[in-house]
């Protein structure tokens, strides 16, 4: 759990230094910027997830259990904020490996995680088990070529794989 503004270091900072020297680290911002610069920064950087300190107490919990279990959570104001910048173009388009092909089950389970749907539940739709659908999201973090849950999203709304409100 980590603030944007901090005494001796900010949080786009933190998260580089904490994924150099923990590559699999999971970092949830808190903060009181709503700001959608920040957002993006930090969600590039490498957060797994983005709160506003006015955020409700259990939507805060929720957040930390999907962190722990899922390896992100898109709250409201970051889901919009990203499918607003990717509608408007605003940010640099992402270096995609060309042409992949996609199978149904990947492309299922994309939808899914672009929902918000933890690896508990795709496995419960799926009927496969958690294990196989990491397993699943590992595999397309690196055909991609992305580092992070945020890649997958931006991958699968560029490619229309995911249209806002699906899932």
């Amino acid at each position: 759990l980590l603030d944007v503004k901090m005494p001796n270091m900010d949080g786009i900072e933190a998260i580089g230094k904490l994924k150099s020297d923990y590559p699999d680290i999971r970092v949830l911002i808190l903060t009181m910027y709503d700001d959608e610069h920040f957002i993006l920064h930090l969600m590039e950087a490498g957060a797994s997830g983005y709160l506003v300190k006015n955020t409700d107490p259990e939507e805060i919990k929720k957040a930390i259990h999907a962190v722990v279990e899922n390896g992100y959570y898109f709250s409201d104001l970051v889901s919009s904020v990203m499918l607003k910048t990717l509608v408007s173009k605003n940010i640099a388009k992402p270096k995609f490996k060309p042409e992949i092909k996609l199978t149904d089950k990947e492309k299922e389970v994309l939808q899914l995680i672009c929902a918000e749907h933890t690896n508990a539940e795709i496995g419960q739709k799926l009927f496969l088990s958690p294990r196989t659908i990491e397993g699943i999201r590992s595999s397309l973090l690196e055909r991609i070529g992305v580092r992070n849950t945020a890649g997958l999203v931006l991958y699968a709304v560029k490619q229309g794989i995911y249209k806002e409100g699906e899932g």
